[in-house]
């Protein structure tokens, strides 16, 4: 019998003055509940860490999302990593997330499924995606092949070497598909600015062996080691109490990086306009030339401030971007907005995209 697809609200989901929205997204042959329960804690069905979530952060929504990702054909449907992407997106949208922080905690494909969600959000001409893809404040990586797994390992750990599905197929080790996603998350300043949790297994499932190994596990990213526990694949996705580490872990990683992405206190607040001056001043201008440096950035920040098109200056191809941003800004103080001459949607949007950029977050509205 197929999956229905459906994000399955879990706790604090009817909250409309929640402050963000943490979704949990399984792997191959996963389920939207049990691949996170630890077997000793199945009796009570309310006893597993995204309710512990629901209590400790009460302003935030936890779900899980439910969908059909088979390791072989005979046992359910599936379809391509990019399909499911859209398919996904949509179903967000349907549900309106993205109109507030998002966090995603995600075990083995799920992971690489929220980084091919993000860049088709990127590629394509979709408001609402877009939105999805500006408002993801943190991703946990659990035991995600970046790179692939050894198909081998695969084949053997799900007993259908004949009759693999697509997904399974896409997770070869070295898969050009994962290199190349892998590589666009990495080198892309849209992707590379998200802050991550990455977390690797340190057992065999007997007699098969390490499923997702060290390499695998390692996405690449500059100040980001991955922390790998002593667990296997399964295993590492469900913490048996709050005090475990993993879940401390998690934990404090969505605190941490909720603080970055909403407002600051009255005492950071800018009671008055933000003109191009202050800009200059507060160092603000000059870390908008040494960030936001790539033309798919600058207009999508621009399309985020309704910055009129034709007004736009030809993006330089070449040195800095200084003189850019700063007619972009001048034209601001002209009135080239809808809303007004204040610069400081520029700022607050370019705080959206880069959350762990400390200059942005301090003159952030």
């Amino acid at each position: 019998m197929s999956k229905s697809t459906k994000l399955i609200p879990v706790a604090n989901t009817d909250k409309e003055s929640r402050t963000a929205d943490i979704i949990f997204i399984h792997g191959l042959g996963g389920d939207a509940l049990d691949t996170w329960r630890h077997p000793n804690n199945k009796q009570d069905q309310d006893n597993f860490w995204l309710k512990w979530l629901g209590k400790d952060f009460p302003e935030m929504a936890i779900w899980s999302l439910a969908y059909e990702v088979e390791p072989a054909r005979w046992k359910g449907s599936t379809m391509p990593l990019v399909d499911r992407a859209n398919n996904i997106l949509d179903l967000l949208e349907i549900n309106n997330i993205g109109k507030r922080p998002i966090f995603f905690v995600t075990h083995s494909m799920g992971g690489l499924l929220v980084k091919q969600m993000l860049r088709n959000a990127n590629d394509y001409a979709n408001d609402a995606w877009q939105q999805i893809l500006k408002h993801t404040k943190g991703i946990v990586y659990l035991a995600t092949p970046h790179t692939g797994s050894s198909i081998a390992s695969f084949l053997k750990f799900i007993r259908a070497d004949s009759l693999t599905s697509v997904s399974v197929k896409e997770l070869e080790a070295h898969h050009p598909r994962l290199l190349e996603l892998n590589q666009v998350h990495r080198n892309n300043p849209i992707f590379n600015q998200i802050p991550i949790k990455v977390y690797g297994e340190n057992k065999p499932i007997k007699p098969i062996g390490i499923i997702v190994d060290k390499t695998s596990v390692d996405p690449g990213r500059a100040k980001v080691t991955p922390i790998i526990l002593d667990r296997d694949h399964i295993s590492i996705a469900k913490p048996e109490s709050p005090a475990d580490r993993l879940y401390l872990g998690v934990r404090h990683f969505i605190e941490n990086n909720i603080s970055n992405s909403t407002q600051y206190s009255a005492s950071h607040s800018h009671k008055t306009q933000m003109n191009l001056r202050d800009l200059i001043k507060n160092g603000i201008l000059k870390e908008l030339a040494n960030s936001c440096n790539d033309k798919v950035v600058a207009e999508l920040l621009l399309n985020d401030i309704n910055f009129p098109g034709h007004m736009r200056p030809i993006f330089p191809t070449q040195g800095t971007t200084l003189g850019y941003w700063q007619e972009i800004c001048q034209q601001i103080q002209n009135g080239a907005l809808p809303s007004g001459n204040d610069l400081q949607s520029l700022v607050d949007a370019a705080a959206d995209y880069y959350p762990s950029n400390t200059i942005f977050q301090d003159y952030r509205s």
